[in-house]
């Protein structure tokens, strides 16, 4: 974007985004937290050690245990940030039948 004031102006009320944000977003954009990465790089510790099968509940479980205060969503948040995704499959999900069980009948009719 420009520096203009009168086309960032439009720009934001084009694309809806508040002026505020978009001079907030210039003021802290390439500024590094180094706690939060500190926790990424211990997520991405964690996901290797489990070979790519530890998801954010287990992240979160174990920085948990390492002395750190992080939730399941953090812990997503920080494995997104990373690029980590889990290899572990999800559990088995119930198919809707398309027929009748011959084993049982469906009385009530659900």
């Amino acid at each position: 974007l420009s520096r203009e004031q009168s086309i960032v102006k439009q720009l934001c009320q084009l694309f809806e985004v508040p002026r505020s944000s978009y001079h907030y977003h210039l003021k802290h954009r390439g500024i590094v937290n180094p706690d939060y990465q500190r926790l990424c790089e211990q997520a991405i510790e964690i996901h290797s050690d489990s070979r790519g099968s530890a998801g954010a509940r287990t992240i979160a479980g174990q920085l948990n245990q390492q002395g750190e205060n992080v939730g399941r969503y953090k812990a997503a948040s920080l494995m997104k940030y990373a690029g980590l995704v889990s290899t572990q499959l999800r559990k088995h999900r119930y198919k809707i039948a398309k027929s009748e069980s011959k084993i049982a009948p469906n009385l009530l009719k659900r």
